[in-house]
């Protein structure tokens, strides 16, 4: 039996032994929305009822006005049928409290003689309404916009906390929009009974970047340092040029890494933020430290087995001797892929490590050490060719050889994203998830290197070889490849 409100005080009731009563406005909050437990203990007498023991057979609500039973009792977990369980209660108070509907809540429990359990009751004291809301000096931004993002507005729910805290809420939108001067504060609505809100904003000038300058660069010019930041000067004074604090501090991130890319890895830049006589304007400098350019002294390869130091030196075109520098070794990493997929090692793993030198002995010395994982070499055994259902399998075969996708050879990705590449040329298959399921190259039924064509025999190869220089309308047999 579900009741709805009644009374403010319930009749013939116990509290638990344990009373738990949970406040949610007032001094009894922690700030940023951390519910403060408040465990008030009560003597209970001896002739009372100590701790219920049993079934809940009834759940009722009290105190509520506005708010119906029916939205507040799928948030319990005591139900009627259930075992009374004061560790379910104390999680039921706090997520009716997390609602932000109620000031107070507090459980009571009574006997039900009738029908041999527990009847508990949940007295609730219900959060004022807002009767209303005022900015005073907002003009930039938009009521309904700022009602979105602080969730107060009049009808709502008074939250003293929550008003508090929308006071930033507020500041911070103002500094989005380039109001980095912006200043809001709460004059009415900070006390828990305050039914009214007022703000009191002061909005400030659109900040804007007037000048942007570097110090201390002596590796690269200013100009080419502007390319890599996000934050722009005004044009004309007045398009663009927003300021955002945040991004001076992303572009100063981006200047460090674009120095670790060319060697100076203990580069130090500080973004200097400077205001201008006219309120609003701000003159931004990096400065920086460069520090030096570390070279590279020595390159060491570990856990090679299949390919051997010359083999992987040879065409590297970050040697020692040379700064080191990340589009380099990009380029060397993807040369030492493409070796090991020539030999059909398709799961080669390769990581790079810098290993600094003494630097008292060697200051900007660094050698590079590449640890590789070289999995096991693979040839292609045979060919699957599925979802053709138009195409003569003739064909695809056909563009798989071209690519060098045969039968005994090492298989790798460039080879298959080659085979890809020709049949996308052919317009015959579905290039785009737009048009339908793209072509899918994958490799498949990975064998041990004694059974490179499973239980078959190895293919003609005589016949793969001519397939290269024949029309599409050769035909290699069944199951082949």
């Amino acid at each position: 039996m579900i009741v709805g409100p009644h009374h403010r005080t319930p009749p013939a009731t116990y509290p638990p032994t344990t009373t738990l009563r949970l406040m949610a406005s007032g001094a009894g909050l922690i700030p940023l929305g951390l519910l403060l437990l408040l465990c008030l203990i009560r003597p209970v007498h001896a002739q009372q009822v100590t701790k219920p023991v049993g079934r809940v057979t009834e759940v009722r609500v009290e105190g509520n006005a506005s708010i119906a039973v029916d939205q507040i009792l799928p948030k319990l977990r005591t139900r009627a049928g259930r075992d009374y369980d004061e560790r379910v209660i104390e999680e039921d108070l706090a997520k009716l409290l997390q609602t932000r509907w109620f000031a107070e809540v507090q459980p009571y429990f009574k006997k039900d003689a009738e029908r041999g359990g527990w009847i508990v009751t949940f007295v609730v004291v219900e959060l004022p309404l807002i009767q209303s809301v005022e900015y005073r000096g907002m003009t930039k931004l938009k009521k309904k916009e700022v009602e979105e993002s602080t969730g107060i507005k009049a009808g709502a729910r008074a939250d003293n906390i929550k008003a508090q805290l929308a006071a930033d809420q507020i500041r911070r939108m103002y500094q989005d929009k380039g109001h980095e001067w912006a200043e809001v504060r709460l004059v009415e609505g900070g006390q828990p009974n305050d039914r009214k809100i007022v703000f009191e904003i002061f909005e400030g000038p659109k900040s804007k970047v007037r000048s942007i300058d570097f110090t201390g660069n002596s590796y690269v010019s200013a100009g080419v340092l502007r390319t890599k930041l996000t934050s722009k000067t005004a044009i004309l004074g007045v398009v663009g040029g927003t300021y955002h604090r945040d991004d001076i501090d992303e572009d100063a991130r981006k200047l460090r890494e674009y120095y670790h890319g060319q060697g100076f890895f203990e580069v130090n830049i500080r973004p200097i933020v400077r205001p201008d006589p006219n309120m609003g304007d701000m003159h931004v400098e990096f400065v920086v430290w460069e520090g030096v350019q570390y070279k590279v002294r020595d390159i060491k390869f570990e856990g090679i087995k299949y390919l051997d130091e010359p083999q992987l030196r040879e065409g590297l075109v970050l040697h020692s001797g040379q700064p080191f520098k990340d589009d380099l070794r990009a380029a060397d990493l993807k040369l030492l892929q493409t070796k090991y997929g020539n030999i059909g090692c398709i799961d080669a793993q390769i990581n790079i490590e810098r290993r600094y030198a003494d630097p008292e002995k060697s200051p900007g010395v660094v050698d590079l050490v590449y640890n590789i994982d070289e999995g096991s070499p693979y040839q292609l055994g045979r060919l699957i060719v599925q979802g053709n259902t138009r195409t003569v399998e003739d064909v695809v075969r056909r563009e798989a050889n071209m690519a060098g996708l045969v039968p005994g050879e090492p298989i790798d990705q460039q080879r298959m994203d080659k085979f890809r590449q020709r049949l996308g040329n052919l317009r015959y298959f579905a290039s785009s998830p737009d048009q339908g399921k793209p072509i899918e190259i994958k490799v498949v039924n990975r064998r041990p290197a004694d059974q490179p064509y499973g239980s078959t025999l190895m293919p003609n190869l005589d016949e793969v070889i001519r397939t290269r220089l024949q029309s599409p309308g050769f035909d290699d047999g069944p199951g082949a490849m």
